[in-house]
């Protein structure tokens, strides 16, 4: 107890304090982290906040450095504790900030950046090709949602690219490759740090939208260490096009998916549906991590 006592001190020492007792709620909930500042310009606990608002969050408490969705973001850390300041973060993502002096309360609404682009997606799925990097940050933030909702995450950033034919060369890849991965390790080699998926500009939305969940179930692959195994990581990541596609309602079949890869993938993508197909998502999971290098 004097141990709480003394972090929330020190808390209300380092940060300004209300300046009057405003109860706060965040879309319609109220707010249940760590509050400050004056009430037209919050500072609210970066945790709790994002997990009502959505975005896939990562604080590195060592270095103080945070991203959303995988680009940086501003924060303050306070006792090992990272705060964002909420106007800020409505302005990322579209909402309303509203003070109600007579009531003493400040309603922050801050959309899921999830479901709305999902919303965007109708219009982007019946676009000949993309081609800008608007329509693809959709298209990234749907992809990353899905996959993390589903259980997939990655404990590390990662950045969906839209590249030119000539950048995925010159990141490593061939010039007729439609998706590339690459990450770097932590030093001693205890993990992956950060990776990057790169998609070729131009293709077909379903195609862009396979290459994007694609890279990411490679990734997922490799976070596990089955990234020796190639055919299972290309099948994984077959499996996770044709799930996130399936998810959008977007026309695809299991039996034309994949044809043009090797048999041997094409069969780990099989086994994959048929486990997502008796026990979902997580039934994937649980089996990856059974034949997953045991640390």
């Amino acid at each position: 107890m004097r141990t709480s006592i003394l972090v929330w001190l020190l808390l209300a020492l380092t940060l300004p304090a209300l300046a009057a007792p405003f109860e706060v709620y965040l879309n319609n909930k109220p707010f249940p982290g760590a509050v400050s500042g004056p009430a037209g310009d919050l500072m609210l606990e970066a945790g709790p906040y994002f997990k009502i608002t959505g975005g896939q969050f990562r604080f590195d408490g060592g270095t103080g450095q945070a991203s959303l969705d995988g680009e940086s973001i501003p924060v303050t850390v306070v006792d090992g504790r990272a705060f964002v300041r909420a106007r800020e973060m409505v302005k990322r993502v579209g909402g309303r900030y509203n003070v109600n002096q007579a009531l003493g309360t400040v309603d922050i609404y801050a959309f899921d950046p999830v479901e709305a682009a999902r919303k965007a997606m109708t219009r982007i799925l019946s676009m000949k090709s993309i081609d800008n990097d608007l329509d693809f940050r959709v298209m990234a933030s749907v992809t990353r949602g899905i996959m993390t909702r589903s259980g997939f995450d990655l404990d590390f950033p990662v950045e969906l690219l839209l590249a030119t034919s000539e950048e995925i060369v010159a990141a490593g890849g061939g010039r007729d490759l439609g998706t590339l991965t690459r990450w770097t390790y932590r030093p001693g080699g205890t993990g992956i740090a950060n990776a990057k998926v790169l998609v070729l500009k131009g293709r077909s939305p379903l195609m862009t939208m396979d290459g994007l969940a694609c890279g990411w179930g490679s990734l997922y692959a490799a976070r596990l260490g089955l990234n020796k195994q190639e055919d299972l990581t290309l099948g994984l990541g077959l499996w996770a096009g044709y799930h996130v596609l399936e998810q959008l309602g977007a026309p695809v079949r299991a039996e034309s998916w994949g044809v043009k890869q090797k048999p041997a993938e094409r069969a780990e993508f099989r086994k994959f549906l048929e486990i997502d197909q008796q026990g979902g998502p997580k039934a994937v999971l649980n089996a990856l991590q059974q034949i997953a290098p045991k640390t």
